[in-house]
């Protein structure tokens, strides 16, 4: 539970991301440029019409490639701000019934979000945190990797 309270990591993701995003702006703004160049290569007859159509699709392309990952960044990153938000206020709800002996009315409406009982020997529990319990598995998983990388 520390390593996830503290989540160094979540800061470096930031980081990651807006570093990514500021390369692919500068990418889209080098390609944007370079094809309002080519009509000006045309009208100067420095390239064909037919060179023109193929550079100015392949200027396209790369502009259109580079709009979507500044998008998909940014919705990354938008993910890893709004789940290190909600990340302390489901960590508290957690912590507070983690030493429970038995269920009562408050924590099975915190830490659970369905049950569905199928018969008499089967029932299935679909717990509030378990997105966000999963992700933060992997994210101490991670960082279990990362330090033992780092001790070697």
């Amino acid at each position: 539970m520390q390593v996830i309270e503290k989540a160094p990591k979540l800061k470096a993701d930031v980081a990651k991301f807006d570093e990514r995003i500021i390369r692919k702006r500068a990418e889209l703004e080098k390609a944007e440029k370079r094809k309002l160049n080519l009509y000006e290569d045309l009208k100067d007859g420095i390239i064909s019409k037919k060179e023109y159509l193929q550079l100015k699709a392949e200027y396209d392309r790369r502009i259109g490639e580079a709009e979507t990952a500044v998008g998909s960044y940014e919705r990354e990153m938008k993910l890893i701000l709004e789940n290190k938000s909600s990340m302390h206020e489901w960590i508290k709800d957690f912590k507070q019934y983690r030493n429970i002996q038995s269920l009562d009315r408050n924590a099975a409406a915190v830490m659970i979000k369905r049950v569905i009982v199928y018969s008499a020997d089967r029932i299935e529990v679909t717990y509030n945190f378990e997105d966000e319990f999963a992700r933060c598995s992997k994210y101490v998983a991670a960082y279990g990797e990362f330090h033992e990388k780092e001790a070697v």
